[in-house]
């Protein structure tokens, strides 16, 4: 049987990866974020940072310059005036948070230097990959017809039902959050953002429910100190956001929106979904992390990432579950024909787990009581920035290596 790395390689889906990345203060944004009616000072400043590409260059010279002005802000936003642009790199320049270096009275060119951002060597920076403002196109993909700032900002909506939020305050509070979150996002450390911040704790199917909804359970030997866990997750309701409320605690309020930070934080959450900014991944953990709240995590307690829910995976981030599926039926476990089963309404086999919210692993028996899955969330837009690049080589050898002690353990494989 090939090995765990072989597979997982085989198993990625070709895309171009997207090298291109641009610094961003998170001090700045979150700053800017507190003024007075931001949103259009928030989106100028984050594309006028979107005109430097920071894979050619490094931070600590004291000055960055941008190609980017009031034209590349109204492209890639799709929603601002041009008396609105003005304003914001007025605003901005105002603040020094920008300095404008366009020639004056002189058209000037595509490329020519536009603004000076200053650069502090005790900001808290973030690396953000060019496809957040610039049309990506990958073989396959449907999504990417704008980029993702303009697909986010579209996504937006104001509400008028329980809680009173203005568009304004949705785009303002989805694109803040969208920031923060990257930011706290470590694939070394949490294989995905810090699950204290947001995730959700998978619970162990019973041997009846098993049977119920499979009509089969997988036949290990009791005697062995392996076994196969069925974990489901129940439907989130998402009323625990109170460690990720406090990324949006210093955001202006606007003064037609009543909403409650918690009820914001929803609705921004919710958006980031939609527009598939967030998605999921279902990672294995040596002990709870929402439970030992006191315990530092360093990554070491990071088991596996069983699956990653992306409906492109652009950048092909490994998981565990298809080896392990090979495993359950190459020892016999099952067999392959359990795998699928037949709908009565169109004649065709479809996928067991398919839409079931179950998920399987392979765990010790003595540690039971201890691992734990989660249902965390990653966000798109990471960069190819050398910290990034390492988590995800991280955590790509987390996941090889426990594939390769299943198979040793059930198949008797020496890889």
């Amino acid at each position: 049987m090939k090995s765990a790395s072989e597979n997982l390689s085989k198993n990625k889906k070709r895309s171009k990866l997207n090298r291109s990345f641009f610094a961003i203060s998170l001090d700045a944004i979150n700053s800017i974020a507190g003024l007075e009616e931001p949103l259009a000072a928030l989106i100028a400043y984050v594309v006028i940072c979107g005109g430097i590409d920071n894979s050619k260059c490094t931070i600590g010279s004291g000055f960055k310059v941008s190609t980017h002005a009031e034209r590349s802000i109204s492209e890639r936003s799709k929603i601002l005036k041009h008396s609105d642009i003005q304003n914001s790199i007025e605003k901005l320049c105002g603040k020094n948070y920008i300095f404008d270096k366009r020639p004056k009275n002189i058209k000037f060119s595509p490329g020519s230097i536009t603004f000076e951002i200053p650069e502090e060597k005790n900001q808290n920076y973030l690396n953000i990959s060019g496809e957040f403002l610039n049309k990506i196109s990958n073989r396959g993909l449907k999504d990417n017809n704008i980029n993702k700032l303009a697909e986010l900002l579209d996504a937006c909506r104001a509400t008028h039902d329980i809680c009173a939020i203005s568009l304004s305050q949705a785009r303002l509070d989805a694109l803040v959050l969208f920031l923060n979150l990257l930011k706290i996002q470590d694939f070394s450390k949490y294989s995905g953002v810090n699950p204290r911040v947001f995730s959700e704790r998978m619970h162990h199917c019973t041997d009846s429910e098993i049977f119920e909804e499979f009509s089969f359970c997988p036949e290990i030997d009791e005697e062995d100190d392996w076994s196969i866990v069925f974990s489901r997750y129940k439907k989130c309701d998402y009323s625990d956001l109170n460690e990720m409320s406090k990324l949006l605690e210093n955001v202006w309020r606007y003064e037609d929106t009543d909403a409650t930070l918690l009820q914001r934080c929803h609705h921004a959450f919710l958006i980031l979904k939609k527009s598939k900014l967030i998605y999921y991944s279902y990672v294995l953990w040596n002990f709870d992390p929402l439970v030992n709240l006191m315990k530092r995590i360093t990554g070491d307690e990071v088991i596996s990432c069983i699956y990653v829910s992306s409906p492109s995976n652009i950048n092909s981030e490994a998981y565990a579950i298809n080896e392990m599926d090979n495993v359950l039926v190459t020892s016999g476990a099952l067999a392959s024909s359990d795998f699928w089963k037949h709908d009565r309404d169109d004649g065709k086999h479809k996928f067991l787990f398919a839409n079931s919210n179950v998920y399987r692993y392979m765990i010790p028996k003595k540690f039971l009581n201890s691992w734990c899955l989660l249902r965390q969330i990653r966000v798109r837009c990471w960069s190819s920035a050398q910290n990034e690049i390492v988590g995800i080589n991280d955590d790509r050898k987390r996941t090889e290596s426990y594939i390769s002690d299943i198979q040793r353990h059930f198949l008797g494989d020496d890889d």
